[in-house]
């Protein structure tokens, strides 16, 4: 009975396909952390501007005031911008929180109304 062995274009082809896959394998794991990270900003944003509503919610009608990009404390990379709309008795509060990803801005837009509580 004769042994059979692999030819040298067999054990290639099989190289060549392990090569592939451990590279698609590579490429899935970096993706999935490029979006996780991803993810992670747009949750660390998210919870910067619904903070920053509350905290304008909880002040006094009059003493809410829009106020251009400033560096969120304690957060590097994370500026937030609140623009108020006013009308009678009432403001519209537009908070944005900005960062960076591989280099591009985004941000996050949360907005709420504000009324006075003692209209006049």
């Amino acid at each position: 009975m004769r042994k059979r062995a692999f030819t040298l274009l067999e054990i290639l082809i099989t190289t060549v396909l392990l090569v592939v896959g451990v590279m698609a394998v590579v490429k899935a794991i970096t993706d999935a952390t490029s979006i996780d990270s991803s993810v992670e900003g747009r949750a660390v944003a998210l919870a910067l501007a619904q903070e920053k509503i509350e905290t304008v919610r909880n002040t006094a009608f009059g003493s809410i005031v829009s106020v251009a990009r400033a560096p969120v404390t304690g957060f590097d990379g994370y500026v937030y911008e609140v623009t108020v709309t006013p009308a009678v008795d009432l403001k519209q509060i537009g908070v944005k929180v900005f960062w960076s990803f591989k280099g591009v801005e985004q941000h996050i837009d949360l907005s709420t109304l504000s009324t006075n509580p003692i209209p006049g």
